[in-house]
């Protein structure tokens, strides 16, 4: 069961105009359904969350550093050692679920 901060955090990404998802707390399966609609809020049958976005990270890599990564392209262009083998390469995370 949520903790009225979960809830409160969960209610307020709605007002925010984020995409909510439930699942029904008695199905076998366990699939988030993204609402359409305004949530009921029915806290005892289903279990609510705001969508999970998927993050983008720009990766410097390095052939013998640990590759460094930042949250933008131009952060990781500025940031690069003239040895980085390849700059601001793109990655998006995968997100399961949807």
């Amino acid at each position: 069961m949520a903790t009225t901060e979960q809830k409160i955090e969960v209610m307020l990404g709605f007002v925010e105009g984020r995409t909510i998802q439930r699942k029904d707390r008695d199905c076998p399966d366990g699939r988030w359904n993204t609402l359409s609609t305004e949530p009921t809020w029915d806290w005892l049958s289903y279990e609510f969350r705001v969508k999970p976005e998927a993050r983008v990270i720009w990766v410097n890599e390095y052939e013998s550093e640990p590759d460094v990564v930042h949250d933008s392209k131009e952060l990781a262009e500025e940031d690069a050692a003239p040895y980085c083998i390849r700059v601001a390469v793109k990655y998006r995370e995968v997100i399961g679920e949807e």
